[in-house]
């Protein structure tokens, strides 16, 4: 029990129980991912949404996205799929249930399933709960959300079952219409819930607003280069943050000459505040590589467009061709480099 006292084993115990229950009647063998419900969150009022993972016979999973900011994010990545990269995802505010191997469990994990008595065997038998944040690595689930999350897979018990006599019960005509289960009040106290369909529009999109250099004048009159920057913004797989907290996931900031694959400037940053927040800083960042190395290039080249974005205005202030392309070939030349850099630390 060493380390376990913060914790709350009946509660763990109740989750634990929960997922059992859904892997048993796997739910994902007649739900799709797009087959979504939501849950109002008696205490903070927030609608989160439940999405079933595993049609496919590949990942069985069960999602809760917190809000319908996060919903409506992964209804976005999903639209760029072939081309979505895996670590926007865990950037997306949701809590997970995956049925994992053993080898995906560590040591707090197999702690608790030790103290709770539990035994697993297989592929795909673990279960195994992650929490989702934007500038995080995925991490154990906090005590708040072990319950929303336990709330959220009682739910799911009581839909799935109806979902499968009628696949019509999570279809509208509108876009934006959800089943949503709400809380209220019982006679004699306690919680009901009550079912309704509710109208859940899309937040709105928070714009990359970049800040432009101060220096624009400077950067205008430096002289021009016919050569290629290519530029890349993404998430780097070293873990921030002490020992037993909740490790920061940085994002990496990489400049490289197209022709010669000249590395012109790296830098680790933190999203903390948001992958938007971090891109509108970029036009600065890129100005001071520009100021470093003497030159205008005459092209920048990028492979996603939240990067054309932040980068459009400061692109045609400094008459600078802005392309998007699908591969950045010195670029991931450089990326591998570095990655195989910090593999060896």
């Amino acid at each position: 029990m060493t380390g376990l006292s913060e914790i709350d084993l009946s509660t763990w115990r109740g989750l634990y129980e929960l997922a059992l229950e859904v892997k048993k009647m796997a739910p994902w063998q007649w739900m799709e991912e797009t087959d979504v419900f939501g849950v109002e969150d008696p205490v903070g009022g927030e609608i989160g949404f439940v999405s079933v993972m595993g049609i496919l016979g590949e990942h069985f999973a069960i999602a809760l996205y917190l809000d319908p900011d996060a919903i409506y994010r992964m209804w976005r990545l999903s639209r760029k799929i072939p081309s979505i990269d895996a670590a926007e995802i865990t950037q997306v505010r949701h809590l997970q249930l995956a049925f994992e191997d053993r080898s995906m469990m560590d040591e707090r994990d197999r702690r608790i399933i030790r103290a709770l008595g539990l035994r697993f065997r297989g592929e795909n038998a673990w279960p195994h709960f992650r929490s989702y944040r934007a500038g995080y690595h995925p991490w154990h689930l906090e005590p708040d959300e072990i319950s929303r999350f336990a709330m959220a897979l009682e739910h799911l018990l009581e839909v799935a079952p109806r979902f499968r006599e009628n696949p019509g019960l999570l279809s509208f005509p509108q876009k934006d219409r959800y089943l949503v289960r709400s809380p209220e009040g019982k006679k004699g106290g306690g919680l009901g819930w009550k079912e309704m369909i509710l109208a859940v529009p899309e937040p709105p999109v928070r714009p990359v607003s970049p800040v432009l250099p101060e220096n624009m004048g400077a950067l205008q009159r430096l002289p021009g280069k016919k050569n290629a920057l290519e530029i890349d913004f993404s998430a780097f797989g070293v873990r921030i943050g002490k020992e037993g907290e909740r490790p920061r996931l940085p994002y990496v900031f990489l400049a490289v000459e197209s022709a010669n694959g000249l590395l012109l400037d790296v830098e680790m940053m933190e999203v903390i505040e948001g992958v938007e927040a971090a891109l509108a800083r970029l036009p600065s960042k890129i100005g001071e590589v520009m100021l470093k190395q003497g030159f205008r290039p005459a092209e920048i080249r990028v492979r996603n467009e939240s990067l054309h974005t932040a980068l459009d205005s400061f692109c045609r202030g400094l008459k600078i061709k802005l392309k998007e392309v699908a591969r950045l070939p010195a670029l991931s030349k450089a990326r591998d480099a570095l990655d195989s850099f910090m593999q060896r630390r």
